[in-house]
């Protein structure tokens, strides 16, 4: 994926109706530094390992930002997170933490993983 490519999937985790296995495959595939065999079985497996639950555990959202970026989440209007400049608003924390943390690694250069597989 192009870091284009990655901005829409952080739109698109934002009007997501819930987490879900499908879309931490799609984060898993795109931007977790994988090495290549492991894609391959992610996507031919259609499961994820547990730890790559981007979409349901914020612990797991917050490892897709840049090392050391502060972050925060706030639900007085609406999951919101902020992780760097960089913000998430969607159905739930994690999401919003998700979308926010794939915009904050685009911009730091972290863009896709290709160049760890």
């Amino acid at each position: 994926m192009t870091e284009p490519d990655l901005l829409a999937l952080a739109r698109e985790l934002e009007t997501a109706d819930g987490g879900s296995v499908a879309l931490d495959i799609k984060i898993a595939l795109a931007a977790a530094p994988f090495p290549r065999r492991v894609k391959l079985w992610l996507s031919l497996e259609a499961g994820v390992p547990a730890h790559c639950d981007y979409t349901r555990s914020i612990d797991a959202a917050l490892t897709l930002a840049p090392p050391a970026t502060p972050w925060q989440v706030s639900t007085s209007s609406g999951p919101e997170a902020r992780v760097g400049a960089h913000e998430g608003r969607a159905r739930t924390a994690a999401l919003a933490v998700a979308a926010a943390a794939l915009r904050a690694r685009v911009a730091a250069g972290g863009g896709p993983a290709s160049h760890h597989a």
